[in-house]
């Protein structure tokens, strides 16, 4: 199949889909001639989550082998990072206290009314 690039409008047909769209909306890469990708940033997100998801465990599992691995080299290079940009770590640790924070008082509302449940039936 031939690449249909109209330069002078900017835009290009996806080999995916078949849509003509404008440059914008597909990445760059500087191996193709027109400096583009073949398929649209939709389409090719598209077969990037079908493809996460059919070797999922597979993934899950190098990764849990590299951490093993690496599991100082990956600690030492968190705490550079830490240690370069305090206020962006508190303001991590903020938002994620903020994050968890709803989780957390729906936890103890389901307690107390667990509790409360169990003292009325007592009466």
């Amino acid at each position: 199949m031939i690449l249909e690039v109209d330069v002078s409008k900017k835009t290009k047909v996806c080999t995916c889909c078949g849509a003509t769209l404008p440059l914008g909306a597909f990445y760059k890469d500087k191996r193709t001639a027109d400096g583009r990708m073949s398929r649209c940033k939709s389409c090719h997100l598209a077969s990037k989550r079908a493809s996460d998801l059919a070797h999922k465990g597979q993934r899950e599992a190098y990764q849990a082998g590299y951490r093993r691995a690496n599991c100082e080299a990956l600690a030492a290079a968190a705490a550079t990072r830490r240690a370069a940009d305090p206020d962006r770590e508190r303001e991590k640790q903020s938002a994620s206290r903020a994050r968890r924070r709803d989780l957390i008082n729906q936890r103890a509302r389901e307690r107390y009314r667990a509790r409360k449940g169990q003292g009325q039936g007592d009466a």
